[in-house]
């Protein structure tokens, strides 16, 4: 950091001021709301599709959380690691997932 005083004013009212050298070098670039440079690339965020409200409902009702089928119950196998789509396997039901 650099201090600086004007010495041509009268010492009693000198003026101070601080002025960091990093200022002059950044290379920081002004980023619109909802996008970020990567890379020296403007990334534009895409827009959210469920709300805040809508991301904790699907939590309590989804079989990725809840292990089971939202319509008849049908209890999924644990073995989640693999699994993609949630749709109900039970030919009776017939619920799909279109969350994806």
């Amino acid at each position: 950091m650099t201090l600086s005083v004007e010495s041509n004013i009268e010492p009693s009212y000198r003026v101070v001021s601080l002025i960091s050298p990093e200022i002059f070098r950044s290379q920081e670039q002004w980023e619109p709301e909802g996008a970020s440079y990567y890379n020296r690339e403007l990334i534009v965020q895409p827009q959210q599709r469920w709300t805040r409200e809508e991301q904790l409902e699907l939590i309590d009702w989804h079989p990725m959380f809840t292990g089971k089928c939202p319509q008849c119950g049908y209890e999924f196998d644990r073995d989640w690691s693999a699994r993609v789509h949630w749709d109900c396997p039970n030919s009776e039901c017939g619920w799909m997932d279109d969350t994806v």
